[in-house]
């Protein structure tokens, strides 16, 4: 089964459908769960009520990205069925689907593709070590962040290698019916943020693979809901699923201490980050000449 969670998915949702609906596959069912879009998302999928292989949950709230796909998981999955988690800004390529079924066959346990962003750059996200304090530390302050292999990205597959990887990202993870009936459902304590990282960190745990294919490449529009910003709500969830990974994951093994600085660090790092924002934000709506300045630009989140 396929999992797609919306939320002001309506400009790029159609594009994501159509590309998976074509891989041809009669045994793909494609659940999607909206999750209170307020903009036309609804109206889109409506469009694809009769479909046979589509089936819509509207959520009267947003319940956050965990929730929404363990939601659709619990009412739709069957015995023995994979699970493929896509976000509605994704587009699959030809042939994609049938690719991760065959990382599968290799040993996977999680597969995915190699993402690459509409400038035809590499979505970074898409390869990924297990964060640990001090890379995590290094890449908050930027520091030698131009290198992909200093323990926070990995080196991405591409061509027709394939690599094994400690991380990825939820916006395409096809999950084996063997890890899913072992780690079970997503963290719903991560509300958007972390929890593909923490899936992914407790299926290799449980004795799993996380295996990337380089070819096909899939496309990764990229917070296509949030006009490439993080308001401020959703700067505060993402280091909110910071403290959350570590404090389950890391936190065990270091001194109280420790902890204490970890938290404190998050919490001056979200202040800082949520006043750039705003700052950033005012400076992007002042009056330039010639220019009208709108004061109603929507903002949301991909959940």
């Amino acid at each position: 089964m396929v999992v797609i969670v919306t939320y002001r998915s309506a400009g790029y949702i159609e594009f994501c459908l159509s590309a998976l609906l074509s891989q041809q596959d009669a045994r793909t069912r494609v659940v999607i769960v909206d999750n209170a879009s307020p903009d036309t998302t609804a109206a889109v999928l409506a469009r694809y009520a009769d479909h046979d292989q589509v089936s819509v949950l509207y959520n009267r709230r947003n319940i956050g990205f965990s929730a929404a796909c363990n939601l659709a998981i619990r009412r739709y999955r069957q015995p023995g069925q994979n699970i493929l988690l896509l976000n509605p800004d994704c587009v699959l390529p030809p042939g994609g689907l049938a690719r991760l079924r065959d990382l599968v066959c290799q040993g996977a346990g999680i597969a995915t593709l190699r993402l690459e962003l509409t400038d035809g750059s590499l979505d970074t996200a898409c390869a990924r070590m297990a964060p640990n304090i001090k890379h995590s530390l290094q890449h908050a302050l930027k520091l030698r962040r131009r290198s992909d292999t200093i323990g926070y990205h990995a080196s991405a597959a591409y061509g027709e290698r394939t690599v094994e990887l400690e991380a990825t990202v939820g916006a395409l993870m096809f999950i084996s019916a063997e890890c899913a009936d072992a780690v079970g459902l997503m963290d719903e304590d991560f509300w958007m943020y972390g929890e593909d990282l923490d899936y992914c960190l407790r299926a290799r745990r449980a004795g799993f693979r996380i295996l990337q294919a380089g070819s096909p490449t899939a496309l990764h529009i990229k917070a296509g809901s949030t006009d490439g910003k993080r308001p401020p709500r959703i700067n505060l969830e993402f280091h909110r699923a910071l403290w959350l990974y570590y404090s389950k994951h890391l936190a065990a093994q270091d001194a109280l201490a420790m902890r204490g600085a970890v938290l404190v660090g998050i919490c001056l790092r979200a202040l800082v980050s949520t006043g750039v924002g705003s700052l950033r934000q005012v400076r992007q709506n002042e009056p330039r000449p010639g220019n009208i300045p709108s004061n109603n630009r929507p903002g949301g989140i991909a959940a």
